[in-house]
């Protein structure tokens, strides 16, 4: 079954802010860390931006797209979303259900928003 997002168009269209050459969803694409800190750096908002075709949100993409190390990357950011929907009512957990690795990821990183005491759970 394809996935959606795999034919997407990612191209920043200044509909959201613009960023010029900056688009989270084409770094996510590209595995590129240091281009998606620097769209957080120049607006936090862009972790939870959803595509406006499918509603997929950075986290979904890279859920999707079983691109682990993104994923635990986005999951440090303050204020990442974890139960956001797309369009077709799934959320980050549902893209990544064929990467055991990265579910646990989600579902840690859902459980430490939901208890400040349990461990690593520095996030705001």
């Amino acid at each position: 079954m394809k996935k959606p997002h795999k034919h997407m168009n990612f191209d920043d269209d200044n509909s959201n802010g613009g960023f010029s050459d900056l688009n989270i969803f084409r770094c996510i694409m590209n595995n590129d860390i240091q281009g998606v800190d620097a769209c957080l750096t120049l607006e936090s908002r862009e972790i939870n931006r959803s595509h406006p075709e499918t509603g997929i949100t950075p986290l979904m993409l890279a859920a999707g797209q079983n691109l682990e190390f993104m994923v635990s990357h986005l999951l440090l950011k303050n204020h990442v979303d974890l139960f956001v929907k797309d369009v077709f009512g799934r959320s980050a957990l549902d893209h990544a259900r064929l990467n055991p690795r990265i579910v646990k990821l989600l579902l840690d990183g859902k459980t430490r928003r939901r208890n400040p005491s349990f461990p690593g759970s520095n996030l705001n």
